[in-house]
């Protein structure tokens, strides 16, 4: 009984030394992993100027708007529904085509109507990266971006549109609801028309451009 109570601590040694080394092992990892450091409030605000740039550049075809607060490798992906479909589409835009549609917006003097939504949803901003949701009248956009050389800039678009219908109320109700309806689908044409695609039978008029 005393030879084997006198090696129980040897067997128990390894295993206490094995666990130290473990334990110094998965610190660093622990200390990798906590959050970077948060945005401040300038970055907040630059953040948001920059997701406003975005939108209204589009809504008011405004190409120096665009220029600021897009960077040229941007890649935006999106998917919709046309008027009379239950299926979505999806729709690369590249960033010659950004330029494209807010001219065709100026051209033709087409802006948005100081109604259309825009609102604006930081998710997060951290001191060198961002996401952010703008509400538009074309759907939803998912943003992220990032802090080169000092200026916040959008990187990445993933939107989703039309959004969802509210109940028909009849009266000036209904007459809102065809000017949204009709501005999606301007968007949607001259986003097409940009890449040389036109007259599709399934979009509204407003959109083709002259």
């Amino acid at each position: 009984m005393t030879r084997e109570r006198s090696r129980a601590p040897n067997v128990l040694r390894p295993l206490t030394v094995l666990s130290l080394f473990l334990g110094a092992a998965i610190a660093p990892t622990r200390m990798v992993a906590q959050p970077v450091m948060p945005g401040t409030a300038a970055d907040r605000e630059e953040v948001r100027r920059a997701v406003l740039d975005y939108v209204e550049g589009f809504y008011e075809g405004d190409s120096a708007k665009l220029a600021r607060s897009i960077r040229p490798e941007v890649y935006k992906y999106g998917f919709w529904k046309a008027r009379d479909s239950t299926r979505y589409a999806g729709e690369h835009m590249t960033w010659p085509e950004f330029f494209s549609y807010a001219r065709g917006v100026k051209q033709n003097n087409r802006q948005a109507p100081a109604t259309a939504p825009k609102r604006v949803e930081l998710f997060e901003v951290q001191s060198q990266t961002a996401a952010a949701k703008v509400t538009a009248f074309w759907g939803t956009d998912y943003l992220l971006l990032g802090k080169y050389d000092g200026k916040w800039m959008i990187s990445s678009v993933m939107w989703q549109g039309p959004l969802p219908r509210p109940a028909p109320t009849g009266g000036a109700g209904g007459s809102g609801d065809g000017e949204s309806r009709n501005l999606e689908d301007g968007h949607s044409e001259r986003a097409s028309a940009s890449r040389g695609i036109s007259g599709r039978p399934d979009r509204g008029t407003i959109g083709r451009d002259a």
